[in-house]
């Protein structure tokens, strides 16, 4: 007769507000409250755990340590967000402020700050090279376009006023006649008078240079614009506005300044660089040593058993030296079945298991290759990235 069936874990149906706690395996159900909070108590044991609700269910990756976190809901859509793992500042892709736009050079996609959102050009800080900006706003926009009711409105006005003016023509006394070609023949010798006259409005590249345009391209006005983008933390506003010094008032007297200016902002980009650098190189350190201490320190520990319905039944544990028992969360279960004559023996079917407080429950259906059995080993990975391997252990029947 076979022996029962031991340690199975029963399914458990969850309300839309409730979890189960990781240490004494009770269900919990989290109030509108404390909804919030990232960390809750246990009522049962008061251990504290994470709350599950309290995150957005978005995530963000740094580009620089590569480290992978999960967005509070109150940090949804904030702009700018600092790295835990290097301290770099990140660009929260998800923030309704964030105007992201592909580099034609290096296809990395960049964040177009709302100072330089009307630029023609912008710079990549990734490949250090400049292109068109395709998410530019003008600023002066044709009212025709923004009103075109009123444009048709206009245009109705204007046929009727011509209606009238054509029906007052035919009304024309010879004296009115006379009266309108003088002033023809007035208005066109103004017209030659004016052709002969040479404006002296200054030329560049062949196009009249307004004053109120050059007043705005002025070298005074590039000087202000960086030394803000200095202070306000934006080196490729800083890099553009270099450009167009160099490109347009290279003989000007404030361009050593405005040249200072962007080298000291190139010089806190590589700084920054650097520091972020050696954060990377110390968090990898400080995580490789920790997982080299948790690995030594705690191992699996497997049952099995074959049963007449064709099913083999494994408990799993983590335990440590001293015998305690802790808590196994399983990202991925790889594990390996051999027969007695140490040939691999594959499951016919899905496996079932189920994660308690103290261990995973595993059944494999192996159908008339259960009493073949030999031994059986597992290579368990934690969601924190541990893996842990069990010895090859003998299945009782």
């Amino acid at each position: 007769m076979d022996e029962p069936k031991k340690n199975k874990a029963k399914s458990l149906k969850l309300g839309e507000n409730d979890i189960i706690c990781p240490s004494c395996n009770a269900v919990l159900t989290i109030s509108e409250d404390i909804k919030n909070d990232e960390l809750i108590q246990c009522s049962k044991c008061a251990a504290a755990i994470q709350n599950p609700f309290f995150y957005s269910g978005k995530f963000v990756i740094c580009s620089n340590c590569g480290n992978n976190a999960e967005l509070p809901k109150y940090f949804e859509n904030e702009l700018m967000l600092n790295c835990g793992g290097c301290g770099q500042d990140l660009i929260n892709p998800h923030s309704k402020d964030y105007n992201p736009l592909k580099c034609p050079h290096c296809f990395m996609d960049i964040h177009i700050p709302e100072e330089i959102i009307h630029a023609r050009y912008v710079f990549c800080p990734n490949c250090q090279n400049d292109f068109k900006n395709t998410l530019r706003k003008k600023k002066n926009v044709d009212i025709e376009n923004q009103n075109p009711i009123k444009h048709i409105q206009e245009q109705k006005t204007s046929s009727n006023t011509t209606t009238d003016i054509i029906n007052e023509s035919k009304e024309f006394t010879n004296k009115q006649i006379t009266w309108s070609i003088g002033i023809t023949i007035f208005i066109a010798i103004i017209i030659l008078l004016i052709g002969k006259y040479k404006a002296t409005v200054p030329y560049r590249d062949n196009k009249p240079i307004i004053e109120k345009e050059e007043k705005k391209r002025s070298p005074e006005i590039i000087y202000t614009e960086i030394k803000k983008a200095m202070i306000d933390g934006f080196p490729e506003t800083c890099k553009i506005l270099f450009n167009k010094m160099q490109t347009d008032y290279p003989n000007s007297i404030l361009f050593d300044s405005v040249k200072i200016i962007y080298d000291s902002a190139m010089n806190i980009v590589q700084l920054k660089k650097e520091e972020a650098q050696e954060k990377r190189k110390l968090y990898e350190a400080t995580q490789t040593k920790e997982t080299k201490q948790v690995k030594q320190s705690k191992f699996l520990t497997v049952f099995a058993q074959a049963y007449s319905d064709g099913i083999l039944s494994c408990n799993v544990y983590l335990a440590d030296k001293s015998g305690n028992i802790h808590y196994l969360d399983a990202n991925s279960i790889i594990y390996t079945i051999y027969d007695f004559n140490n040939n691999r023996i594959k499951p016919i079917g899905k496996i079932s298991k189920s994660i308690t407080s103290d261990g995973i429950y595993i059944d494999i259906p192996l159908g008339t290759n259960a009493f073949k059995a030999k031994s059986i080993s597992f290579v368990i990975t934690t969601s924190q990235g541990v893996t842990y391997k069990s010895n090859s252990v003998s299945i009782d029947y």
